[in-house]
């Protein structure tokens, strides 16, 4: 959860970088937008967790070196549908910017989410009592994380078989 409301943050602070740049292009702020984009950030976050866990035996122990290969991972693969949309908000002279930010957002969350993990396991280790509570969260967030992972599976068929 931690790091999906930085992320969502972050992409707030993406697209007010491109609006600074490309002012003709922007929309406009409200508020009801970045509370949106948190929740996005949110549920994305719990959707790219879930595949770090099964990743995470095969990337190095040191969580930045970990978070910085999962966050590239991700980039490879879920990227590439958000990138070449046609109708998308990427399109435009601010392609290459956004291209840039977002990607570099993929990274920084594998990062960020690498570290989160880190803590919670050091807090778990701290006093086995903890675990109670990562249950009590599994089952809290399981099933809006499930929402978001078929959403992204469904977003990354569509953008590389269905085109």
């Amino acid at each position: 959860m931690g790091t999906g409301i930085i992320l969502g943050i972050l992409l707030r602070l993406i697209m007010k970088i491109v609006a600074v740049v490309y002012p003709n292009l922007s929309t406009g702020f409200t508020f009801q937008g970045t509370l949106l984009l948190i929740i996005i950030g949110i549920g994305s976050a719990l959707a790219f967790s879930t595949l770090f866990i099964f990743c995470r035996n095969y990337l190095p122990r040191n969580w930045f070196i970990g978070g910085f290969l999962y966050g590239l991972i991700i980039l490879c693969i879920f990227s590439y549908p958000f990138f070449t949309e046609e109708n998308g908000e990427l399109n435009g002279p601010q392609k290459p910017l956004g291209i840039f930010l977002f990607s570099f957002l993929f990274i920084i969350g594998g990062i960020i989410l690498s570290k989160f993990v880190m803590i919670a396991e050091k807090w778990i280790e701290k006093e086995i009592a903890h675990i109670k509570y990562c249950y009590i969260a599994f089952y809290i967030l399981i099933v809006p994380c499930l929402f978001f992972v078929f959403a992204l599976l469904k977003e990354l068929i569509e953008g590389y078989f269905l085109k």
